[in-house]
């Protein structure tokens, strides 16, 4: 028991005692008051530790002590003493640590309450707003009139004299039952007036009932409001007549009809209005009908006020009040004056709800008869109500309506219906306040609605001029046409108002706007509009007033690239059609179209839900394109469009189109942009046959089918390539490229790839080198090729036309047929004789060899960018060969291309060439045309005198053809 929380803990040791009974170690304490931190309090100040208490834990300290039994029974100056002093000697005796105190024992019932902190808190705060202000000492908040934040007034201040309600904005942050029971308090105090009572309770709705009617009725805080204005309206003064404004009187009753209150306090409510009614304001009477398809207010409850307020007057006759009057009419006493200023407030709200459709003439009668005459000695006022009421200004404004309401009245019906009225509620709206009188804010985004719905209703100038229509069509034209931008929002908003926008030619008057603004001379473009400049991060509005830049040509594309396609196919037609705008700021403008809305992927394009609108867009953007097909469109746009056209399953007459216009600019195409997927599944992997009628429409193009033509025709101006020649290269160059990316394909045919691969003339390939890459690429990927499919690939390259690399390569190709690799032996050395005969004398000087004319002239052309292509291409082809013999290959090589002479070759090649050159025919059997290299040095070949050898093992001779 020396355990110092045991031995100053009663409970504690009854549970100790127990456990030890009970033969166990454990003891549990359940439901401690106050939690960890409370306990904690209690175990530091058994160990004689500092324990700092202050408002914000003081209940849960003190809770904790009583539930662990802390008395004075069990030591003297236990913590419950100690802490009962603080309470009483620093808490209770001040204005904010009461309040705080009272915020905190929420948490902590139902010890705080049992423990009387509680009961001590509110009388601690209501004795204070008792005492005579002229005595507070203490601080206090107090929210001045006028003031931009609360203002803390310190009892040193004594500038000012303390207010009698200087205390209720403390209490305002108070949970809804303690305040009710701080005020109870206060008020069974008889020291504080009605009125500091009623700014009490109307500071406190302020604080916590919501502004809007949406706040006020949901479902999450319903109740809550609820039960904050029934404890309000619970709290109000008994003197009815006083303490409260009539206009937050008004206001809880506007919340308690709102949330459903009941319907005593309702009543109570009514009755405190009624006795001060005339001092209400028209607005504070406007009160929303909760009951849905009536009036828009409550006019029962108003003239419910209004027969309270007479009944207290003690007159419901007119006459008696006038022969009291003419009594006395030298001296108008207050009630003459409250009901003077009630018949004029009730004129002003008749004005207010009369143009309510839905409000009944019986109501509005029976408001009008409430108030006796003597309350209006002039009529004016009930005039003015009467003509608005009679008048309806949406009816008087609009045809259809007074032809409807007629129609309703012969059919003795009081409803009229309206069908599929353009715009709906907002538009209607717009025509209701413009009839009204009240301000209507027109713009881009609601003017078409509003120009359709003012047509349904028929608000013609013959109805009565200057009417909506007139004024929309005003502001149509000096507003909307006249804007670039706004001409384009107004189109985007004439699509959801068809077929209302077409009859009444917004559509076209938009686009014809448009295709003006289009047409105009970019130095004369003083109007704001989308530019995206290259390498910038993101779009740019280039201002009239920033005439640091030149106006662009396309500066108008960016804006349209928003419309509807629909939309965009028709101004596109009339900015054609002006006759003004060049192809190639066509051809961007559909680029820029087709890239905001063409998806980039695949999947996208093919998509079920989207298949339809992409093959709109790709249609549409195709029949779009300039007249003049050479023009206007870069040759991998109209690549990118083919491909659309083919996976979204366009017209074939558009696929047509396309293709006259790529064959036009072929030469320009990309590799990448040729690969267009083939759509047949389970077979080549992009789409050959395509590519190979676009190179026949080439060259159909070019008048030229036959190589031969072509050759004359250069050879005979060998030193001017004309632009045909020059284009004829640059194909021949990308039909290489792209043979040499689709011959990976497996189920690439044979017949395709030659196909192909001959569909361009012998004048478009100077040299093979691209040719032979490709035809490597083709057999390493397709190694089952028989030798005669192997020999009949190899025959569409010449290998006169291969560079010294590419011999080099090929001589050491073992994928080729043995024929081949012979002649590509053959001819390079015939190559190498013929530059070692025609080398100058001073070769020696230099220490190498100055090549001259070829023998023969076009193996040799000079083609710079088809030979670095082509090395890159052959770099790629890796020649497997050892390390060792590698480093020795490459240093004899470079000896060898110095002299200008001789190759490395591989041990099957040089075999075969020796026996070609020298004849000897031992060894022959072990070889055959697809033999692999032996692992023999390679050896430098020189040409030697042939000589005829026996028939070797094979039963065949070589011979180069």
């Amino acid at each position: 028991m020396q355990f110092p929380l045991i031995s100053k803990s009663n409970r504690l040791q009854g549970l100790i005692l127990k456990a030890s009974e009970d033969s166990t170690d454990e003891v549990f304490i359940h439901d401690f008051p106050g939690g960890p931190k409370a306990f904690e309090i209690c175990a530091k100040f058994c160990y004689g530790m500092t324990v700092i208490l202050n408002a914000y834990n003081v209940v849960a300290a003190r809770c904790a002590a009583e539930y662990l039994e802390m008395t004075e029974d069990v030591e003297k100056g236990n913590l419950i003493f100690k802490i009962e002093v603080f309470l009483n000697s620093s808490v209770f005796r001040s204005w904010k640590d009461s309040i705080i105190v009272l915020q905190t024992t929420k948490s902590l019932l139902p010890w705080s309450e049992e423990l009387k902190v509680v009961g001590r808190c509110i009388d601690s705060i209501a004795s204070k707003t008792s005492v005579d202000p002229a005595n507070v000492n203490w601080s206090y908040t107090y929210s001045k009139k006028l003031a931009t934040s609360d203002e803390i007034v310190e009892s040193q201040q004594r500038m000012h004299t303390v207010p009698k309600d200087w205390w209720i904005e403390d209490i305002c942050e108070l949970d809804v039952d303690l305040y009710k029971r701080v005020m109870v308090a206060v008020k069974s105090k008889g020291r504080m007036s009605s009125d500091v009572i009623g700014e009490a309770l109307k500071a406190y709705a302020v604080r916590w009932l919501p502004d809007t009617y949406d706040a006020l009725v949901t479902d999450d805080y319903t109740r809550r409001n609820r039960t904050l204005v029934e404890t309000i309206i619970r709290l109000l003064p008994s003197d009815k007549g006083s303490g409260c404004s009539c206009r937050f009187l008004l206001k809880l009753l506007k919340v308690v009809i709102l949330v459903g209150a009941g319907d005593l306090l309702k009543e109570d409510l009514m009755d405190r209005i009624s006795l001060q009614l005339h001092k209400a304001s028209v607005k504070d009477l406007l009160i929303p009908a909760k009951s849905p398809g009536g009036t828009m207010y409550d006019v029962d409850l108003v003239q419910n006020l209004v027969s309270r307020f007479m009944m207290r007057l003690g007159s419901t006759h007119d006459t008696d009040f006038v022969e009291k009057s003419e009594n006395r009419m030298h001296e108008i006493d207050l009630e003459h004056e409250s009901l003077l200023t009630l018949g004029k407030m009730i004129d002003c709200y008749l004005a207010e709800i009369a143009g309510d459709p839905n409000l009944p003439i019986s109501s509005f009668i029976d408001l009008s008869t409430s108030v006796p005459e003597a309350a209006r000695p002039i009529h004016d006022g009930l005039y003015t109500t009467i003509d608005i009421y009679l008048k309806f200004p949406l009816i008087s404004k609009s045809n259809r309506l007074q032809g409807l309401i007629l129609k309703a009245s012969e059919d003795s019906t009081d409803e009229v219906f309206i069908h599929d009225f353009p715009g709906g509620p907002k538009a209607f709206e717009i025509c209701a306040k413009f009839c009204y009188g009240m301000t209507v804010i027109l713009n881009a985004y609601n003017v078409v609605a509003a120009r359709c719905a003012a047509e349904y209703l028929e608000m013609t100038e013959d109805v009565e001029k200057g009417n909506l229509i007139f004024k929309i069509e005003v502001f149509l034209n000096s507003s909307v046409f006249r804007s670039w931008k706004d001409s384009i929002i107004v189109l985007q908003t004439t699509k959801s108002l068809l077929p209302w926008s077409e009859e009444l030619k917004v559509v076209g008057r938009c686009i014809d706007s448009i295709a003006s603004k289009t047409s105009v001379d970019p130095a004369n473009v003083n109007w704001s509009y989308t530019y995206s400049k290259k390498l910038a991060t993101s779009d740019e509005i280039v201002e009239s007033q920033q005439r640091m830049h030149t106006v662009p040509k396309d500066w108008w594309i960016e804006d349209i690239c928003e419309l509807d396609v629909d939309l965009y196919k028709r101004v596109m037609v009339a900015v054609k059609s002006k006759g003004r705008m060049s192809s190639d700021v066509i051809g961007e403008a559909l680029k820029a179209y087709a890239v905001r809305w063409l998806p980039d992927t695949y999947d996208a394009l093919v998509t079920d839900d989207y298949t339809r609108r992409n093959r709109t867009l790709v249609e549409t953007i195709i029949r779009l394109l300039p007249s003049d097909k050479g023009s206007g469109c870069s040759c991998r746009f109209l690549l990118k469009l083919l491909k659309v056209v083919i996976l979204v399953g366009a017209g074939d007459l558009l696929k047509e189109d396309l293709m006259d216009r790529i064959s036009l600019q072929l030469h320009k195409a990309s590799v990448k942009d040729l690969l267009i997927p083939a759509k047949s599944p389970g077979g080549t992997m992009y789409d050959v046959d395509l590519v190979q009628n676009l190179v026949s429409r080439f060259m159909m193009r070019l008048g030229s089918t036959h190589d031969t033509d072509f050759v004359e025709k250069s050879e005979n101006r060998m030193h001017e390539i004309d632009l045909e020649h020059e284009s004829l290269l640059t194909l021949g160059k990308m039909i290489d490229c792209y043979l040499a990316e689709i011959a990976g394909d497996p189920n690439l045919p044979i017949s395709s790839f030659i196909d192909l691969s001959t569909s361009v003339p012998e004048a478009a390939r100077p040299i093979h080198d691209g040719l032979y890459t490709t035809i490597d690429i083709y057999l390493k990927e397709h190694p089952s090729l028989s030798k005669a499919e192997k020999k009949r690939i190899c025959r569409l390259m010449d290998v006169k036309k291969l560079s010294v690399d590419a011999c080099m390569h090929a001589a050491q190709n073992e994928h080729l047929p043995l024929r081949v690799v012979v002649q590509v032996l053959f001819f390079a050395q015939m190559r190498a004789a013929a530059r070692s005969l025609t080398a100058p004398s001073n070769e020696t000087l230099h220490g190498r060899t100055t090549p001259r004319a070829n023998v023969e002239d076009d193996w040799e052309r000079p083609v710079p960018e088809n030979l670095n292509s082509v090395k890159k291409q052959l770099g790629s082809l890796k020649i497997k060969e050892d390390e060792c013999r590698s480093n020795e290959g490459k240093k004899s090589n470079g000896e060898n291309k110095e002299r200008g002479g001789g190759l490395l070759l591989p041990s099957r090649s040089r075999r075969i060439f020796d026996k070609f050159w020298i004849g000897k025919g031992h060894g022959e059997n072990k070889s055959s045309d697809t033999s692999g290299s032996s692992q023999s040095p390679p050896t430098s070949v020189k040409p030697v005198e042939a000589k005829s050898s026996g028939s070797s093992s094979r039963h065949r001779r070589y011979s180069v053809s």
